[in-house]
């Protein structure tokens, strides 16, 4: 099973994922995780200051991503394309070629996540000296990631979770053992 957690930045997608680690269930998985800080660590522009090369490089990431079998990633292209379309209409460095290629591998492999587990902003931001605390845009992100959910995949292949660490990994695990019985 292919598994994206989406939402925006200081929503708790990397704390869920950790929680996946720690699960003897998905000890088969491949976990991915904090691209961003992977392209930045190796000198990639990021947050407010990206390029068209570091969505790129997280769109490759991605792309890569989908060669394995079993896997759970705190972002998709779907993160990539948000931030992408928001930072650009505040003034980033972000081409409409760049927004073009993207879309286009939204388009194409959308439908190869089996699920979408979407992290709503329920908290502030933590200032961690790397991911952005900009809460306005955070939820403006996280508004428009929603209404993509709504329009591009089935209902049945996303699931919204709510609450604190704990109570959001306790739904997907619900939501999972409900899809093997169906």
């Amino acid at each position: 099973m292919k598994i994206a957690i989406v939402g925006s930045h200081g929503v708790g997608k990397t704390s869920l994922l950790k929680e996946f680690e720690k699960d003897l269930d998905f000890d088969n998985y491949t976990i991915y995780n904090e691209a961003v800080r992977q392209i930045s660590s190796i000198g990639f522009p990021y947050n407010e200051a990206t390029a068209d090369c570091s969505q790129l490089a997280m769109l490759a990431l991605n792309l890569l991503h989908l060669r394995t079998k079993d896997f759970i990633t705190d972002r998709y292209i779907l993160d990539i394309l948000l931030y992408s379309e928001v930072l650009k209409a505040k003034g980033s460095n972000i081409s409409d070629l760049c927004l073009d290629t993207i879309r286009k591998y939204w388009n194409k492999y959308k439908d190869s996540i089996d699920l979408y587990i979407f992290c709503p902003p329920e908290w502030e931001t933590k200032d961690d000296n790397f991911r952005m605390t900009d809460n306005e845009l955070r939820d403006k992100i996280s508004t428009y990631m929603l209404a993509k959910l709504y329009l591009d995949i089935p209902k049945e292949k996303y699931l919204i979770v709510h609450g604190s660490t704990k109570e959001r990994y306790q739904q997907i695990k619900q939501h999972l053992k409900s899809l093997k019985g169906a």
